[in-house]
C-alpha cells in the first residue's frame, strides 16, 4: 500500500489490479495483519488464468488476443515459452478475430461504428503533421453517408496499383494521370500506344484521343463547346468548334475555323445530329465569312464541304446570291421516277399508260407523253429521295446526254422516234403539241445513231 493505493501483483511481479479505497480489502488486511502499516507494500500472488473483472485502468507491455493465442506455449514472443517464437518482436498487440470499435458485432478485421448516426473516421498522423483534429489524413463516412478522404496537409494524394503510381491529386486540386506534375485540372499523359482517353455511351458512340493528340469520333457527337487548334482568345459567348491563329471577332458561332487568311463558320449553338440552330441575334443558320487581315472579303470560300454523304438541311434554304450546281460537265435538273424495263443513260422516257404510275422508254414517233431523259449524274435532283433499282433520275430540264438517230445538226428540234428510247430530228409540220418535244440538239451527229448533248425542254 503506497499513498492510499493498493498494488496487487501477479506471480511474475506485474501489476494486475490498481484501485483506490478498496475498503473491504483494507479492513481484511488490517484484521489479519494488524502489524502492517500503510507505508508497507502488500503482495498478493495470483495464478494463471487471471480473474475476470472490470478494470478502470489496464496496462500491458504487449498483448495477444484470440482463441489461438490463449495458450502461451503455442504462440509467443522471442522471450516466451514456445519454440520457435512466431510473434514479431515489434508487435505490441496481435488479434486473431475481428475488432469492433463502437459496435458489438464487427463484420471486418476492423469495424468502426458511430451508433448515433454521426460521422465516423480513421485519422492518420505522424510527428511531422501534428496530431490535432485537423492534421494528417482522414478516411471517413460523413453524417450524410458520403465516403470521404480528407487530406489536411498541403501535399498530394496518390493512388497506385501494382506498386506503380497511377493517379494523383495535387495540393492545388489538379488531377494527373500518368504524370506527377499536372498542368491543368485534368492532365493525362501516356508514353505507350494506349488511348489517352476514351468516352463511350451505352449506344456505342465513342470519342477517342490517342497519345499524339488526335481525336476520332465513332457515332453521334453532341457538342456545346469545343475548341480545336492553336492558342488565342475565344470569341465571346457560346462556341461549338473553334480554331484560329490569332484574335479575330467577338461573335457567337457554332462552328468556327480560322487559319492564315481565312475564316469559316457555321451558325450558332451546338450541332445536334449534325443540325445547327440559328444564331440568336442574327437568325442565321449558316454563317460564313472570309477575311484578309481586318477586312472581310469574298476572295476565297467561306465554307467548303467535300466527301461523305454531302450536306443535309432539314428545313428551307434561302439564298440571296447565285446557286451554282454542276456534276461532271452536266447541269440538268432531274427527278427520281419508277421505270419499267431496263434503261440506261440517254434513254428518252414517256408516261407508261399500261400502269398507274411509272415511265417507260419511248417506242413511237412524235409521242406527246414525253417526260425526259435518263440522267447518269444530274446536278440537282428534286422531289423525294427514292431508292431501289426500279427508280432512276430522269432529266426534266437542262443539258443531258441523249440517244439520237442521225444525222442531226446543232439547233435541230428533237422528238421521239420509232426506235425504242431514241430521239430524232423533227418535222415541224408534224408537231402539234409542245409535249412532243424532247429538246434541242446542242451538238452535230453525222453517224446513224449515238449520244449527244441535248437541252431538255
Amino acid at each position: 500500500i503506497k499513498n492510499n493505493v493498493i498494488f496487487i501483483r501477479n506471480k511474475k511481479g506485474g501489476n494486475m489490479i490498481k484501485t483506490k479505497s478498496l475498503l473491504i480489502l483494507i479492513f481484511s488486511l488490517l484484521f489479519s495483519n494488524y502489524y502492517l502499516s500503510f507505508s508497507q507494500e502488500v503482495t498478493i500472488t495470483t495464478y494463471y488464468p487471471s480473474p475476470v473483472g472490470i478494470y478502470k485502468e489496464l496496462r500491458a507491455k504487449r498483448m495477444a488476443i484470440g482463441d489461438s493465442f490463449y495458450d502461451p506455449s503455442k504462440h509467443c514472443w522471442f522471450d516466451g515459452s514456445c519454440s520457435p517464437s512466431d510473434i514479431d518482436d515489434d508487435a505490441d498487440l496481435v488479434v486473431e478475430g475481428n475488432v469492433g470499435i463502437g459496435t458489438l458485432n464487427p463484420q471486418r478485421k476492423l469495424h468502426v461504428d458511430e451508433y448515433n448516426g454521426g460521422s465516423v473516421g480513421i485519422q492518420l498522423t505522424n510527428s511531422d503533421t501534428g496530431s490535432s483534429i485537423q492534421d494528417g489524413v482522414v478516411f471517413a463516412l460523413t453524417d450524410n453517408e458520403m465516403a470521404e478522404i480528407w487530406m489536411y496537409e498541403n501535399n498530394a494524394l496518390r493512388f497506385a496499383t501494382n506498386n506503380t503510381e497511377r493517379m494523383r491529386i495535387t495540393s492545388d486540386g489538379k488531377v494527373g494521370i500518368g504524370i506527377v506534375n499536372p498542368n491543368g485540372k485534368l492532365h493525362v499523359k501516356t508514353s505507350s500506344d494506349i488511348e489517352v482517353a476514351r468516352f463511350e455511351d451505352e449506344d456505342g458512340n465513342k470519342v477517342l484521343i490517342d497519345k499524339d493528340g488526335n481525336v476520332s469520333i465513332e457515332g453521334e457527337l453532341r457538342v456545346d463547346k469545343l475548341r480545336v487548334g492553336d492558342s488565342g482568345t475565344l470569341p465571346a459567348g457560346r462556341v461549338g468548334v473553334y480554331s484560329r491563329k490569332d484574335r479575330m471577332g467577338i461573335w457567337d458561332y457554332g462552328v468556327w475555323t480560322e487559319a492564315d487568311g481565312g475564316v469559316t463558320g457555321i451558325g450558332w449553338e451546338y450541332g445536334m445530329k449534325g443540325v445547327v440552330k440559328p444564331r440568336w441575334n442574327t437568325g442565321k443558320a449558316i454563317w460564313g465569312v472570309v477575311n484578309d487581315g481586318y477586312h472581310f472579303t469574298s476572295s476565297s470560300w467561306a465554307g467548303y464541304f467535300q466527301g461523305g454523304k454531302g450536306v443535309k438541311i432539314e428545313g428551307d434554304l434561302y439564298v440571296t446570291g447565285v446557286v451554282y450546281a454542276s456534276n461532271y460537265m452536266r447541269s440538268d435538273i432531274a427527278e427520281n421516277f419508277l421505270v419499267r424495263g431496263e434503261v440506261e443513260e440517254g434513254d428518252v422516257m414517256v408516261v407508261d399508260l399500261s400502269s398507274e404510275e411509272g415511265l417507260t422508254k419511248s417506242k413511237k414517233p412524235y409521242s406527246s407523253l414525253v417526260v425526259g431523259v435518263i440522267s447518269k449524274n444530274p446536278a440537282i435532283i428534286i422531289g423525294e429521295k427514292k431508292g431501289g433499282e426500279n427508280y432512276k433520275p430522269v432529266a426534266l430540264k437542262g443539258v443531258v446526254l441523249t440517244k439520237v438517230i442521225g444525222p442531226v445538226k446543232r439547233g435541230d428540234i428533237l422528238v421521239t422516234s420509232n426506235k425504242e428510247g431514241y430521239a430524232m430530228k423533227a418535222d415541224s409540220k408534224k408537231i402539234f403539241s409542245p409535249t412532243q418535244i424532247v429538246g434541242i440538239a446542242l451538238e452535230e451527229l453525222k453517224e446513224k445513231e449515238g449520244k449527244i448533248k441535248v437541252f431538255v425542254k
